[in-house]
């Protein structure tokens, strides 16, 4: 299992737990399209995981 905060501002923190699956197909996402473009591999992970969340925040309105 892996813990994911985004917190957005001092208001708005989101934790979640993601099980292990999850976590494996968002690794193999990251190597595909992400990793070496901009960023290292860390910084690419982090990008990835706050832009799926991004995303789904942006959908629920907020």
């Amino acid at each position: 299992m892996a813990t994911v905060t985004i917190e957005k501002d001092p208001t708005m923190k989101i934790t979640t737990e993601l099980d292990h699956s999850i976590s494996e197909r968002l690794w193999k996402l990251e190597k595909q399209f992400w990793r070496g473009k901009t960023d290292s591999e860390e910084s690419s992970w982090h990008t990835l995981i706050s832009e799926i969340f991004d995303s789904f925040l942006k959908g629920k309105g907020y």
